[in-house]
This record gives structure tokens, sequence and C-alpha cells, in this order.
């Protein structure tokens, strides 16, 4: 059977009636890519057939450019990504506060959250417990430091030139939302008009935070977040999360925030759709609808931007989408 589709307005996605099972749209694409950028197999190819060296070939992806030396800067690498990272090697922990722990190169240290804004060290060959820390900290050794585990470049009880860092990551995860309750269903009305609907409902998303300069001296901001603050707000204790905010943004002549702005925003949302098929004989027929998404035109806000240091820290500045209403036609021969 051969379909022609035709949809009004926008593009979207669709509620399908129950009982359809054929696909109605075949794509078939062909290409080289978005064409922006550098191929790596393409490069390759330059180097080993061509013999092309590399000023050519970055001249060849990036036309305009000039290759160049830059001042040397830090760069921070993610080795780990586990509860509990061992380091060896290591002769000295800095905390974020300042404190210094002195450590035994020969001995293998267990590093985990303890409590609100705190790594606890931990000896793995006595099983003591050295310190509660202050996060982030920063562990460094003599010549490099050993990771035990595998890394995340496949690299396993690797050793390591530079400083190690355990970040302050306790806390909810941006992307967690506690209930998420959906419900799909559909009906047949009067004149065989097919009736569906999709509702949600969503808790609000945790804002991840940031103080948005470098605090722990590394040369970087990612992750630099005052003592007590997890990687996100609006989920724990709010009032203890906005002492903290509103502490250093007085430090910074910035003037406090509410805790309206950093209180979760629940979604919700109804989309519904009418159908109707008009038979032509024979396989022909011709299938209205009309479609409404966010039918009851709820104001849902996006949550606002985590930086601390923002003069609009956490004040909202977008919104979900508002009510849509699309009609369109699809008709089968």
């Amino acid at each position: 059977m051969r379909r022609l589709a035709l949809t009004a307005l926008s593009a979207a996605a669709v509620l399908v009636p129950a009982g359809a099972a054929r696909a109605d749209y075949v794509i078939d694409g062909r290409g080289f890519g978005h064409g922006v950028g550098m191929s790596q197999y393409g490069a390759y190819g330059y180097a080993q057939r061509e013999g092309r060296d590399f000023r050519w070939i970055l001249g060849h992806y990036y036309p305009g450019t000039n290759v160049g030396r830059v001042a040397s800067a830090r760069v921070r690498v993610v080795l780990r990504d586990t509860r509990t990272p061992k380091l060896c090697g290591a002769t000295r922990a800095r905390a974020a506060g300042g404190r210094s722990l002195r450590l035994r190169d020969t001995r293998t240290y267990a590093f985990s959250a303890y409590g609100a804004g705190k790594v606890r060290v931990v000896d793995t060959t006595s099983k003591r417990t050295r310190a509660k820390l202050t996060a982030p900290v920063r562990v460094s050794g003599g010549a490099s430091t050993c990771v035990r585990g595998e890394a995340i470049n496949g690299v396993r009880n690797g050793s390591y030139r530079g400083t190690m860092r355990t970040p302050n990551e306790v806390g909810y995860s941006e992307t967690d939302t506690r209930h998420n309750l959906s419900f799909a269903g559909s009906t047949t009305l009067p004149w065989r008009i097919q009736f569906s609907a999709i509702v949600k409902a969503i808790s609000g998303s945790p804002i991840p935070v940031s103080a948005g300069f470098d605090i722990d001296g590394d040369s970087q901001l990612q992750n630099d977040r005052p003592a007590g603050l997890g990687i996100t707000v609006g989920r724990n204790n709010v009032a203890h999360d906005l002492e903290i905010i509103n502490a250093l943004r007085a430090s910074r002549n910035l003037p406090a925030i509410t805790p309206d702005l950093i209180e979760l925003r629940p979604f919700y949302n109804i989309d519904l759709r009418l159908t109707k098929v008009l038979q032509l004989g024979g396989a022909r027929h011709l299938e209205l609808f009309l479609e409404g998404f966010n039918a009851t035109n709820f104001l849902t806000l996006n949550n606002g931007i985590g930086t601390i240091t923002n003069r609009t820290a956490f004040t909202p500045t977008t919104a979900r989408a508002a009510r849509q209403l699309q009609l369109g036609a699809r008709y089968a021969f």
C-alpha cells in the first residue's frame, strides 16, 4: 500500500491511534557527514597515502587559521568515575579550606564522600580514618601518583603526573526527577471519531550549581563550589543551601537569592488528538486529525542559570512551549 502524508503547520510527534501498525514514513539518507571540522579517516588518509604533515591537514580542514604556540596551562582530565577512588604514591592531601594532611607514598588511601561537602581519607592498610577534609581535596605526590583500579582510559593501576583532585560531587543529578507519572489512552466517540490523550506529571529537577570563579586555585572553574554545597540545589535542605549561596553573593556585593528561585518546578502536560477516517472506497481513505499540545496551556518555567556569582543567578528566563494546535491530513491509497 502506498501512502501520501500531509501535515499542516509544524512537524511534531503525534498520538498514534490504537491499531496503527504500518510505518507512515521511510527516510533514506546519504552523504558524508555535516562537513564541519576534521574527518578522522580523511586526516588519516592524507597522512598515510599522501604523506601530508599536520600543518597541511589542519590548513585543509580549517582554512583561514594559523598554527602557533600558546602559553602552557593546566588541563584537568577525568581518570576514574567511582564513589571511592584509591590513590597510592601520594605524599600530601590539601583540603579546600587550606588544611594539609601528610601521606606516606608507600601506602594506598581511599577517598569517599562524608556528610555534606566532606571527604573521608582512609589508610587501606591500617583501615584507619586519617582525616575528614573539606571537598574538593587535591592530592599530590613525588614524580607521579598512581590510581588503583581501571581508569577511564583503560589503564589499570596506572601512574600519572600532576595533582589528583577529588571533587565535591555529592548531590542529586540534575536529571533526577523523583516522581514521573504518565498516562496514555484512546477511545472511540460518536461518528467514529477517535479520541487520544497523553497526560504527564513530572517532579521538578534539581538545579546544577557552581561558584563561577576559581575557588581552589587550580586555574579551573568547573565544579568549584563553596564548602558544604552539593552539585545541585532544590532537592535537599533549601534553607541550608540558600544560606551558603547568599553568603558567597554577599561577599561579591550581589543581592540575595530568594527561596522561590531554587524551589523545584514540576512539569504538567496534556496532549490531545481527534482523528476521523473517511473511507473512499477500496483501500483508499482520508485521515483527518486535530492535535493540541499542552492543551491546558500550563506555564512551566525552566530552571535558571546556577552560577552563584551571576547577577541573575537562578532567575528563570525561558519556559516550556505554550499551547499549540495542529491540523493535518493523511491520504492512503
